[in-house]
């Protein structure tokens, strides 16, 4: 799905959150600077975007990391 999902031109970079892994990507489209997460673990999968003005690019980016670093997979009985 990364490789669908997004413009072709910005490398997909392989990250760790939390108990999920995946891939992520930033570029800037439609005048939004945009970062995306294609993460996974078993059968769960996740798809989460954050985009902003292009002025205020990366000044976000440690509080989503922080967030999307959070991430757990709910076991239930």
């Amino acid at each position: 799905m990364a490789d669908l999902a997004s413009p072709s031109g910005p490398p997909r970079v392989f990250v760790q959150c939390g108990e999920f892994g995946g891939y992520t990507t930033s570029y800037i489209s439609d005048s939004k600077y945009w970062r995306v997460w294609w993460l996974a673990k078993d059968d769960l999968h996740i798809y989460a975007t954050y985009n902003c003005n292009p002025d205020r690019a990366g000044q976000h980016d440690d509080v989503v990391t922080w967030i999307l670093g959070s991430l757990r997979r709910a076991h239930t009985p």
